[in-house]
């Protein structure tokens, strides 16, 4: 199994045979990390990728190398290689002792 990939608050977790778990759609480039400020976390391929959204999850079943890429014009993260393969995306999450609430961390 391969190390996950780590780019700022996103975290590709290797998953073989969870990409079993529901409908597919292809794609070469996908934003496997959502921000308000515009500053996304893509994942680009020269070639097509699947993604996997089921029960709350986001899956990658990669077949060729991709880059995750994070759009940003100041303190931008590095792009990585990921390579083929499975990987469950998760967000890291932080928590707040002030407000006492468990949120989604942020760049």
């Amino acid at each position: 199994m391969g190390e996950p990939v780590r780019q700022g608050e996103i975290i590709l977790v290797p998953a073989p045979g969870a990409a079993q778990i529901g409908p597919r759609e292809a794609a070469k480039r996908y934003i496997v990390g959502h921000s308000e400020s515009g500053h996304h976390h893509v994942l680009d391929s020269d070639h097509a990728f699947h993604v996997i959204v089921a029960n709350d999850q986001l899956l990658i079943e990669l077949h060729d190398t991709a880059r995750l890429v994070h759009q940003a014009q100041a303190d931008r993260h590095q792009t990585l290689t990921v390579p083929p393969g499975t990987y469950r995306v998760l967000r890291k999450r932080q928590y707040n002792p002030v407000l006492d609430i468990h949120g989604p961390a942020a760049d």
